[in-house]
């Protein structure tokens, strides 16, 4: 058995406050925690490899490999009331400092940080579609809008929406459309809709995947990146723990799964890579699709090697 038992980073007063409150909620009831089944559905807790207790900030988490599917997913989770108040009130006051670099906490260069990364996915929408049928983007989890402020200088009419009150007056201030709250289906359409590291904190990724991909005009887009057990942020520590944490539903997908899955709901995958970031594109008649399991034979191998990557690591002091 895999068990690594670590709180990785050193903590601002604030970050104490929030995890104090956060754990206190769940002792008192407050926040209530239910079992997060697999998304392959097995039932069978022998094939649920134990790899830590606790995340990054040292909250009590159990983070488990199935190998039967090789998804690294945490054993319970804050159902949806709970997990909507938690992003609400203690989300961000926990994860206000970069797991990479301590010192870089002002909103200007999470911005900026953000920014870099949708430069790059302008750059990848430009070498694989027609950048001129993209003219709505809408960005679910936005923060302060970082990552939809390329597309909007690049003359892209831009929406996000976010929980964090404070972010979003940030982005505001940048000119950027930004509202809060969660996405409603209220009839808009878009040409692209970006996840970026957010449909891993969703309880049940496939429906809230059907959900957006509603608000996705047909032959058009979604853009995608979840944390990738293999390569999570290159140039920095590769080591997989680094980036467990008590918001992630599933903490880490693979290349292979992830063309298996959103080829099973229906999308034509056009690029993905092991950092997980992938462009799918929504057929013209495509109708929502809920399969009991996901599952291919072939991810059972994938969970070996998942295992193996992660045995690595599990001796390795971790460096930051």
């Amino acid at each position: 058995m895999i068990i690594q038992k670590f709180g990785l980073l050193p903590l601002s007063k604030k970050q104490c406050n929030a995890i104090d409150a956060l754990n206190n909620k769940i002792k008192m009831g407050e926040y209530r925690l239910v079992e997060n089944i697999c998304l392959c559905k097995n039932t069978d807790t022998t094939f649920d490899l134990v790899i830590s207790c606790e995340d990054r900030y040292g909250i009590p988490v159990t983070s488990v490999l199935c190998k039967k599917c090789g998804l690294v997913r945490s054993k319970k989770v804050l159902e949806d009331r709970s997990a909507h108040a938690f992003y609400e009130y203690e989300y961000r006051a926990i994860y206000e400092r970069n797991i990479f670099r301590l010192e870089d906490s002002s909103k200007s260069t999470v911005f900026e940080k953000r920014k870099k990364r949708g430069l790059y996915f302008l750059g990848l929408l430009q070498r694989l579609v027609v950048l001129k049928n993209i003219r709505t983007v809408l960005e679910i989890g936005c923060g302060n809008g970082g990552i939809i402020a390329p597309f909007y200088e690049y003359g892209l009419d831009v929406t996000g929406c976010d929980f964090d009150k404070d972010y979003l007056e940030f982005g505001k201030r940048q000119g950027l459309n930004l509202v809060y709250g969660e996405h409603k289906n209220s009839g808009d359409q878009y040409d692209l809709i970006i996840l970026s590291h957010v449909l891993e904190h969703f309880n049940d990724p496939v429906k809230s995947f059907n959900h957006f991909a509603l608000s996705i005009i047909p032959e058009k887009y979604f853009l995608i990146e979840v944390p990738g057990v293999f390569l999570d942020e290159p140039g920095y520590n590769l080591n997989p723990f680094v980036s467990l944490q008590n918001a992630h539903v599933v903490q880490f997908f693979y290349q292979f799964y992830l063309n298996f899955l959103f080829e099973t709901l229906g999308f034509h995958v056009l690029y993905g890579d092991e950092r997980c970031t992938f462009v799918i594109q929504k057929p013209k008649h495509w109708k929502p699709i809920y399969p009991e399991k996901i599952y291919a034979k072939e991810m059972t191998d994938w969970a070996k090697k998942i295992e193996k990557y992660i045995c690595m690591y599990q001796d390795k002091k971790i460096k930051l």
